[in-house]
């Protein structure tokens, strides 16, 4: 009987913990905060010194480490041991740094009536002149080379750039290396003519410099967006990668393969067109003859249109109606190299979602996003799920979003949670 009872007054500690930090951050003021520390108001908010905690938790993850990953497992082969084993000495490195660079941690959660939104934020707060330090202030003037891949109003949108310290690069580009050896060895095993496997291993060795390069480089770049609409939907994505015409060669050696041997690849067109420096290659789909034919040619014409595009340091992708031409665009406001907004997002629009299910869906399924996007049409715009990391000067803080016409379907499925969440009374609209 003492463990639960024991259990429940720490819960109750914590939660009385946590009550008396909201109510100081409520009567806190902005002015005197830490570089990086919660600036926001929250209704809880749980706050720690990871100093205090370090040495505890840096003991934690090095013992969990060998556990997982200090024995070959049972079947394991040598080389996968020794890949799953370097991964693991990556991760650990790179979570140890972490915990002695951090300062303070805090997570708090905010509901907003006024705004009709909630949110919960993860603020890391790094001590002063740490390599962490060092990385959320270089964070803030990091550029990336494809801006113009958020398209506005799209159903889903999502953006990253990153820089990665110089040894962590290189562990990155180590691993891949030892991929790169597995599957070459795993290619001698297979019973394949020496021509056959002369050119797969060209293959694969262009693309594993490629996957090295990019990794060694310690860059992450890229953004694509889901446009969705009753017009239909559209798919781009851009990101960057060491060398685009390494990797280009490989799809022209395959896609001339698949060309000749399969007659779904009929369609295919290399080096169909060239733009900004960026060489298209284009494949189409052709609606289905039965079916649900009507609704393909109507999401996306005659055929499911699909691009594949390579530049310098770059790869790109399009799908769907008018795939080429919001392509093109999205290549040319990206021509020049923006200052990105926050190192990652990843955001989904529901109403969008809806409409576009709401005039292709099945009739039951038209039905549910008709009531979606009647309730959606409340919140004026605001109906996103959303995943934001922002950094500060020595900190950062990451902050999952739900918008007031999330509230507002939670509402009209569950009314009691809906109107504590709306600041409503039970049962109103």
């Amino acid at each position: 009987m003492r463990k639960p009872l024991i259990v429940a007054l720490l819960a109750l500690t914590l939660g009385l913990g946590a009550c008396c930090r909201a109510q100081a951050a409520d009567d806190a003021k902005p002015a005197g905060k830490k570089p990086g520390a919660p600036a926001a108001r929250y209704d809880v908010l749980y706050q720690f010194h990871m100093p205090t905690f370090a040495e505890w938790i840096v003991g934690a993850v090095e013992k969990a480490a060998a556990k997982e990953f200090g024995r070959q497992k049972s079947g394991e082969s040598d080389e996968d041991y020794a890949i799953r084993k370097q991964f693991g000495e990556n991760l650990k490195s790179g979570v140890v740094q972490a915990i002695k660079d951090l300062d303070d941690v805090s997570l708090g959660w905010r509901l907003d009536r006024n705004e009709k939104r909630t949110y919960v934020d993860l603020t890391f707060t790094a001590q002063s002149g740490t390599p962490l330090a060092q990385r959320f202030a270089q964070a803030k003037s990091l550029k990336t080379g494809f801006a113009g891949f958020r398209l506005p109003g799209a159903a889903l949108r999502a953006h990253w750039v990153g820089q990665a310290p110089q040894a962590e690069a290189a562990a990155s580009a180590k691993l891949v290396q030892m991929l790169r050896e597995k599957e070459l060895k795993k290619l001698d095993r297979e019973g394949v003519s020496d021509d056959e496997k002369r050119i797969r291993k060209d293959l694969l060795n262009q693309i594993f410099d490629v996957l090295r390069d990019t990794a060694a480089s310690g860059r992450s770049d890229g953004a694509l967006s889901l446009a969705a609409s009753p017009n239909g939907a559209t798919l781009v994505a851009g990101g960057y990668v060491a060398d685009g015409a390494k990797l280009q060669n490989v799809v022209r050696t395959v896609g001339e393969f698949l060309q000749n041997n399969h007659p779904a690849f009929s369609s295919l067109k290399l080096d169909a067109e060239q733009f900004e420096g960026v060489t298209f290659h284009t494949l189409a789909f052709p609606a289905p003859p039965v079916g649900d034919r009507d609704q393909f040619v109507r999401a996306f014409g005659e055929t499911l249109d699909v691009v594949l595009g390579f530049g310098k340091e770059a790869v790109y992708l399009a799908a769907g109606k008018d795939a080429m031409k919001t392509l093109k665009e999205a290549i040319r406001k990206s021509a020049t190299p923006a200052p990105a907004p926050n190192p990652f997002e990843v955001s989904l629009a529901l109403k969008p979602v809806a409409a576009f299910v709401g005039a292709f869906g099945r009739d039951h399924e038209k039905g549910v996003a008709q009531m979606v996007t009647a309730t959606l049409d409340r919140a004026k715009g605001k109906d996103h799920l959303r995943l934001v990391v922002r950094t500060t000067e020595r900190g950062a803080t990451v902050r999952f979003d739900v918008e007031q016409g999330i509230l507002e379907l939670i509402h009209a499925a569950h009314p009691r949670v809906g109107a504590f969440l709306l600041g409503q009374q039970a049962g109103a609209q």
